[in-house]
């Protein structure tokens, strides 16, 4: 039997690189993490195995998805009232929030 579960993947960096994390909506307490976005999808399927296998066995249900995507607008300070090194931050921060993740 194949069942499709929504996947969350969250990007973080730190100094030593790039990390890719995910969580399930129907699944709460499923997470994984990996350096790839293919190893990522690798363990996501093992985790997955395991969670369902262990609410199987103790008679849980499995969740159905219910997740909404949205976006919100926020005021920040215009350029003139932060310092010159914040905003290099902000700027940064913000690319890597509005980066779109595609998995295939």
């Amino acid at each position: 039997m194949k069942r499709t579960f929504t996947m969350i993947v969250e990007i973080t960096h730190d100094r030593k690189g790039r990390y890719f994390g995910a969580s399930f909506p129907e699944l709460p307490g499923c997470y994984t993490m990996a350096d790839t976005l293919r190893g990522l999808r690798v363990n996501a399927k093992e985790a997955i195995r395991l969670h369902v296998d262990g609410l199987r066995r103790t008679g849980q249900p499995i969740g159905e998805a219910a997740v909404r995507i949205d976006r919100i607008a926020v005021s920040m300070p215009g350029p003139a009232r932060i310092k010159k090194t914040t905003r290099r931050a902000v700027a940064a921060q913000t690319s890597q929030l509005t980066k779109t993740v595609r998995l295939e």
